[in-house]
């Protein structure tokens, strides 16, 4: 079971923790999921599979789809292809301090999440070993289930775009029809998940956070919990401000 499940572009995606595991046997964990290695196709979803783990306390790499392991030739930066067979020509090897992929024999996999001698956390790619013990890998299989536009831990989210603009109230009316309510963030992570799906032609979203019930006493609307914030400058203290 994933530790983190979410869906994106008709895929489900899965993050999977393991006191140790090699590349070959993070896929045979995969297929018995029913998928493979993740295949990354845009920067938007290498983004999302970054953000979606980085409060995780795994600062480690993890293992992702892509391989050069039939090459015969030895290592080359363009024999690299995608186990489940995708033709996705998308490539973020890292570039800080080494040029990667590595051509040096052996180092035949690839995982996502470097951190570099100096300490900063990139999601550049690097090729190391196949054999090498990591921590994580990601997961991914064609289909969505559960009928809904993006799934992340367990909830359902669908982004609404008004071009003329849309007052609060109206865009929980709109949520409520969709049978929902606009959407509480009660991690980091979370926090971070929606970052990645909103459209770039948007600068502003709602969010179910108010005040509606009493100035500076903010609740979420569908009545979580409200521990996690991430105010901007002085959001919070503007008194005619209650959405």
């Amino acid at each position: 079971t994933p530790d983190i499940e979410l869906t994106y572009d008709n895929s489900a995606i899965g993050f999977f923790t393991s006191t140790d595991t090699t590349w070959f046997t993070s896929q045979l964990d995969c297929l018995n999921w029913g998928g493979n290695l993740a295949t990354i196709n845009s920067a938007i979803e290498d983004s999302l599979l970054f953000y979606s783990s980085t409060d995780i306390d795994i600062y480690f790499s993890c293992w992702i789809g892509l391989n050069d392991i039939e090459n015969d030739a030895g290592i080359d930066a363009n024999a690299f292809v995608w186990v489940d067979g995708s033709d996705s020509t998308y490539r973020n090897f890292d570039t800080l301090g080494r040029s990667f992929p590595l051509e040096i024999d052996g180092r035949n996999c690839v995982r996502n999440r470097y951190r570099t001698a100096a300490g900063i956390l990139s999601n550049g790619w690097f090729n190391p070993p196949c054999t090498v013990i990591r921590y994580c890998y990601f997961c991914n299989k064609l289909g969505n289930s559960k009928g809904c536009d993006l799934i992340y831990e367990g909830s359902c989210y669908r982004v609404f775009e008004a071009r003329d603009g849309i007052n609060w109230l109206d865009a929980q009316s709109s949520c409520a029809v969709w049978g929902g309510d606009l959407t509480s963030i009660t991690t980091e992570r979370e926090n971070n998940y929606l970052y990645t799906i909103i459209p770039d032609t948007v600068s502003n979203c709602w969010i179910g956070l108010n005040d509606r019930d009493g100035d500076g006493t903010y609740s979420w609307i569908d009545g979580s919990v409200y521990s996690h914030t991430n105010w901007t400058g002085s959001e919070q203290s503007i008194s005619d401000d209650d959405c």
